[in-house]
């Protein structure tokens, strides 16, 4: 904790100096997080549409794909070949999306811990 202004602007230049690399450790660490409970999440008849989730990080953003062409009928459910019945959606992506909505603060505090250079 600063103790004067001295020590407070030393505490800001770290900050400052860690702020980018902060933030993409950041970013890597809740996407490698976000991709092991998709997983999980995600039902396995050959395992393709699991082995199928990735990240794609690009610079200071990043994304979780999955490039399977069934994949969003197995997120929000379709209707069956005859169209006679409907198979419900098992919502991996979303109920991932909801956990770690919920560990937010997490994050926060996992990033400024990186960027104030204590973490």
């Amino acid at each position: 904790m600063a103790k004067g202004i001295s020590d407070l602007i030393a505490d800001l230049d770290t900050i400052v100096s860690n702020f980018e690399e902060a933030q993409n450790e950041t970013i890597k660490k809740l996407l490698s997080d976000a991709t092991i409970e998709v997983k999980k999440r995600t039902p396995v008849d050959t395992g393709d549409l699991r082995d199928d989730w990735h990240v794609d990080i690009n610079g200071s953003s990043g994304d979780l794909l999955n490039t399977m062409d069934y994949c969003e009928h197995v997120e929000f459910g379709h209707k069956t070949k005859g169209g006679k019945s409907f198979v419900p959606g098992v919502f991996m992506l979303k109920d991932t999306y909801e956990l770690m909505n919920s560990h937010l603060d997490d994050y926060v505090k996992y990033f400024w811990s990186k960027a104030s250079g204590r973490g």
